[in-house]
């Protein structure tokens, strides 16, 4: 943990369902987008925050959850709307349709003691109600059923691989150098967007020729590997993509390449987008395996585009590169 605590929550507008169960990808942008503390609200027929409709809105908490002791949990949500839950990547709890205020008992699952596993929470009010409310609860191994404290919370996912097209919007995060934060695993169109990505390897990466990549709006943030010797990673390292749309991001404190594209060999339609990021303090610098840097690194690039042959058109403007002393 780094201090922070809750989960993220994506409060969207939805007079009809935004979110994908299967692939965490979502049809429209949430309107408003915060940190929850624990997830237990009581609304009634108020909005649940402003910005967001009173009636006909969704939910979408994500990030980790750090248990107790090892053994079987028992994860409950007490609510009167359509809720799905997943832990550790599987569903646990699906009663997706309004209902009257009640639990829904999750699936028992059997946990590692004081480990960290991704959790997400769907919740979807599709029309008016005078009781809107919702409570996620657990029974630990040995304990009573209580709302999940903020302290075993936290609002950002593990490292994660993107396998179908659509838009994603979260929060996550990588401490190993070695590692990807987010791969784009699909030729199909990826947008991320409204996101926070942060890692100390490489962000945001492909792992086969001719994706269609899309990031906006984004935050990426470059972590110390706390191993003596090695760099932080890129933003953004992509090899022979099919089109690249990176546009209004703030980049901090990444690694050598910034963002780099390589081997782009298109057939005359393909374009590549770079426009209005703030990219802030690219750093090459070597850990030193304390929490600081030593003195020697590698040479950094903002941008770096090489090998690339035959596109309609390449954009690169209004991009401002700050490096600080």
């Amino acid at each position: 943990f780094s201090g922070e605590t809750g989960l993220r929550a994506d409060y969207f507008n939805a007079p009809t369902d935004v979110l994908n169960a299967q692939s965490a990808a979502v049809t429209a942008l949430p309107a408003v987008t915060e940190t929850d503390a624990t997830v237990n609200f009581d609304w009634r027929n108020t909005a649940p925050v402003s910005g967001v409709n009173s009636s006909g809105f969704e939910v979408r908490w994500t990030g980790q959850v750090l248990t107790q002791a090892a053994g079987v949990y028992v994860f409950n949500v007490q609510s009167n709307a359509a809720v799905r839950l997943w832990v550790n990547g599987q569903e646990v709890i699906n009663d997706w349709k309004p209902h009257q205020a009640g639990t829904d008992a999750g699936t028992p699952i059997t946990l590692a003691g004081n480990t960290m596993y991704n959790i997400r929470l769907d919740y979807y009010q599709p029309s008016a109600a005078a009781d809107n409310s919702i409570s996620l609860q657990w029974k630990a191994p040995g304990a009573a059923q209580q709302v999940i404290p903020a302290a075993n919370l936290y609002p950002f996912s593990k490292a994660t691989a993107i396998t179908t097209g659509g838009i994603y919007v979260g929060s996550w995060e990588s401490t190993d150098p070695s590692a990807v934060t987010v791969e784009d695993s699909t030729m199909q169109p990826v947008t991320i967007a409204n996101s926070i990505i942060r890692g100390s390897g490489t962000l945001i990466s492909d792992t086969l020729a001719g994706v269609q990549l899309t990031v906006q709006n984004s935050f990426g943030y470059g972590l110390n590997p706390n191993q003596a010797g090695v760099e932080k990673g890129s933003f953004l390292y992509l090899m022979s993509p099919a089109n690249v749309d990176i546009e209004h991001n703030s980049i901090i404190g990444v690694g050598g390449l910034g963002t780099k594209i390589y081997g782009f060999v298109g057939t005359g339609s393909e374009t590549i987008k770079i426009d209005y990021n703030d990219i802030l303090n690219s750093d090459g610098r070597f850990s030193d395996g304390n929490g600081g840097y030593e003195n020697a690194g590698i040479q950094t690039h903002s941008i770096q585009i090489a090998n690339v042959y035959n596109l309609a058109g390449i954009d690169i403007g209004w991009n401002r590169i700050i490096n600080q002393p």
